[in-house]
């Protein structure tokens, strides 16, 4: 099986037939946050629902866990874009703030991001 990440012209991140071992498939933007309650939305899609995929959200490049949500197998419709919620909070400033997908291993086709949209965004909440 061959494996290849990736930017495709639309802007997503391509991740296609991803072996392994576990592994960041998606890291950034490289935000900062102020105290209180934040909520990432992910946008992706995949052709697979069997595959697995861990979002993490860290500061200080990757220092300070922040949140992290599992998506096991069937938590991604196929076929469309999905839209997942992370709600959080921050105890303090941070900077250095990434969005990451780890997933241990990846069948068929993973995108971040749609046409004329940046991969996920971030709201502060309260």
């Amino acid at each position: 099986m061959s494996a290849s990440v990736g930017s495709i012209p639309d802007g997503a991140l391509n991740a296609t037939d991803y072996p392994g071992p576990p592994t960041a498939l998606r890291r950034g933007p490289y935000a900062s946050l102020v105290p209180g309650p934040h909520e990432a939305t992910f946008m992706l899609y995949t052709d697979d629902p069997d595959n697995s995929l861990v979002l993490r959200i860290t500061a200080d490049r990757g220092a300070v866990a922040l949140a992290q949500l599992e998506l096991p197998p069937g938590s991604l419709a196929p076929g469309r874009w999905n839209l997942v919620n992370v709600t959080f909070c921050s105890d303090g400033v941070y900077t250095g703030v990434e969005f990451a997908g780890l997933a241990p291993s990846w069948n068929g086709t993973l995108l971040w991001g749609s046409r004329g949209q940046a991969a996920g965004a971030l709201s502060a909440l309260g």
